[in-house]
């Protein structure tokens, strides 16, 4: 897929989301388009089109230095096979506080409806991850699994 057909299907999907005119939603010359919500959060969804995916992101938290000890192994553990994250991935940006929930939305057979429940589950979770980090560097408990229902955990081996 080229730059153009991504870009396209990309801007497609993002002018099914709302009834504001396509022009005024869609992806910028740098393939980024940000959405701000009314409750004070942003998502940002970003053209990959090596890869020919789309990158629904959020800010989600600050850990500050003296936290970081705490706070890096619990948000690794929530990485840990998607479990804690609902299927997104966690990452520090370069300034070393601020915490990034993101996840990757194929472009391929890409529809509104999709794009739309990636940016709402991104936007809830980042928004749980921010209250979290807010009271302090650890992240509530996620209710506990049976083992039939996260089987990949019984694969690691201590």
């Amino acid at each position: 897929m080229d730059v153009t057909e991504a870009r396209d299907i990309a801007n497609a999907a993002l002018a099914g989301l709302t009834d504001v005119p396509p022009e005024d939603l869609k992806l910028d010359d740098d393939g980024v388009c940000r959405l701000v919500f009314d409750g004070g959060g942003n998502v940002y969804v970003v053209l990959d089109a090596a890869s020919a995916d789309l990158i629904v992101w959020s800010p989600a938290g600050i850990v500050r230095p003296e936290e970081r000890a705490t706070a890096l192994p619990t948000l690794m553990q929530a990485n840990l096979f998607w479990g804690g994250t609902n299927g997104a991935t966690l990452a520090l940006a370069p300034d070393a506080e601020t915490v990034i929930l993101q996840r990757r939305v194929p472009l391929h057979g890409l529809r509104s409806e999709e794009l739309s429940g990636a940016i709402e589950q991104t936007l809830q979770d980042a928004t749980s991850f921010n209250e979290a980090l807010a009271v302090s560097a650890v992240l509530p408990d996620e209710p506990a699994a049976s083992a039939a229902e996260r089987p990949h955990h019984q694969a690691i081996r201590g």
